[in-house]
């Protein structure tokens, strides 16, 4: 049987931040299967950064650590077994990639003088208009996926992020 998940959070990552600002691991005991990742970022100026999903075969080093409780999509489901962290103060170095980047985006943050709005949850998986194919599979705790930032982050961003995931016994 498979059990349904998502993790989500506004986070403030340090400004001028580069490398991995979140990430997921995967399970001793459970075949984590990604479903949808999405990002938006907010500002006072208008502002844009490029970010991008790295399968990682070990994990960077650094950064503070922030787990985010995952969410069960069931009430009755299990306790989720992957677990999603967030980086602050400093982000993670990056991971050892396994392949290339998955996807990227360019997130932008338009700001007026009232109000300050910013494109919600952008896509990163699957791509906005895309249809949904195969899921980002991790197995084992050696399996990460890493949201990167491309770029430094502008001063004084939050960003809104979440993951949402199948685990099953596979």
């Amino acid at each position: 049987s498979q059990a349904y998940f998502r993790a989500a959070a506004v986070v403030s990552p340090v400004s001028g931040a580069t490398g991995t600002l979140a990430v997921v691991q995967g399970s001793a005991s459970k075949t984590i299967r990604i479903k949808r990742v999405g990002v938006s970022m907010q500002g006072g100026t208008t502002q844009s950064n490029s970010f991008q999903l790295q399968r990682t075969s070990a994990a960077g080093s650094g950064g503070t650590s922030n787990v985010i409780t995952a969410a069960k999509m069931d009430t009755t489901s299990p306790a989720a077994t992957a677990v999603v962290t967030w980086f602050s103060a400093t982000a993670r170095t990056a991971g050892t990639a396994n392949g290339g980047p998955l996807t990227s985006v360019n997130v932008l943050n338009l700001a007026g003088t009232t109000p300050t709005f910013s494109i919600v949850d952008q896509m990163m998986f699957p791509e906005l208009g895309s249809p949904m194919g195969q899921s980002i599979v991790l197995r084992g705790t050696s399996d990460f996926l890493e949201l990167q930032t491309v770029a430094a982050l502008p001063a004084g961003v939050t960003l809104n992020l979440f993951v949402e995931w199948v685990e099953d016994a596979s």
